[in-house]
């Protein structure tokens, strides 16, 4: 069925009932479940900038992906490229105008491949199907999509800025044993009392336990407690910047907490794998043996 004939039948069945449910379309690859139908008119044109909202579940119903989670302040951009055109989505891309919301089922690493260029991101079969929920905000030529960019890019560093006001005022109104050190928010939770890794092998190595959460309290990343991980003291680039400040300032056997702006972490590039936007400030949990 055509999109024009599916909007033609969706519009009749909405006026005509008195309970709207959602309408689909079945193109070779996909059946298409529409959540929202804009008839903007507007349809993405090849080797244009796409700008979605994204979220991939697996078969646990566990996001797997978000832009929440990934995209600047949200958004993914991607470039409709050839790559992702020749593509099965071009059957998604089709079929929808800006302002749709759809949902379907697809490969996650298909996925991943067409949309990111990434191979073999996981291999775990629970990922084998995801349910995507995708919504077409815009599709922009080069220019727009600039003036787009800079845009999302200065209300991510806004919206940083005041998450991490906001939690340092918190701070200054819940404890009074808050240090700043090279304009990191930090707390000695304790001194000298963790188990210290005394031995030959650690020499010369930073050996620490650390828990990553966004200032929403999403835990990110956490080391296993019995595996603490080893960072040689003279080599570059192993640790985010922050990281390196807080282990001059403070001593084996020392627990820290600290709020860690985005400069001094990911920057504006983020981390995929670990799901950490753009422009993100972290909550720093770090035990130093």
């Amino acid at each position: 069925m055509s999109r024009v004939n599916f909007c033609i039948l969706f519009f009749l069945f909405i006026i005509s009932c008195d309970d709207i449910k959602d309408g689909f379309i079945k193109t070779k690859s996909f059946e298409i479940e529409f959540k929202e139908l804009s008839n903007s008119g507007a349809v993405v044109k090849q080797n244009h900038y796409i700008n979605l909202f994204i979220s991939a579940s697996d078969l646990n119903d566990s996001i797997v992906f978000s832009s929440y989670n990934h995209g600047l302040n949200g958004v993914s951009t991607f470039l409709y490229d050839s790559l992702l055109y020749n593509s099965i989505y071009s059957e998604i891309f089709n079929n929808i105008e800006i302002g749709d919301s759809v949902v379907f089922s697809t490969d996650f690493n298909l996925f991943l491949k067409s949309f990111f260029k990434y191979d073999n991101y996981t291999k775990s079969s629970i990922y084998n199907q995801v349910k995507i929920n995708l919504k077409l905000i815009s599709c922009l030529e080069k220019n727009s999509q600039n003036d787009y960019n800079k845009k999302l890019t200065i209300e991510a560093i806004e919206k940083e800025k005041n998450k991490v006001n906001n939690e340092k005022k918190n701070w200054d109104l819940n404890y009074d044993d808050v240090d700043i050190v090279n304009s990191i928010y930090t707390r000695l939770i304790t001194k000298n009392t963790y188990n210290y890794v005394n031995n030959d092998s650690a020499k010369g190595y930073y050996v620490i336990d650390y828990n990553l959460m966004d200032l929403d309290g999403r835990l990110i990343f956490s080391t296993d407690p019995n595996q603490p991980h080893y960072f040689q003291k003279n080599k570059q680039g192993q640790l985010l910047k922050g990281f390196n400040f807080l282990l001059k300032k403070y001593s084996s056997g020392d627990s820290v907490h600290a709020i860690l702006p985005s400069n001094l972490a990911f920057n504006e590039k983020g981390a995929f794998v670990a799901k950490i936007p753009p422009f993100t400030p972290l909550l720093i949990k770090l035990r130093i043996r």
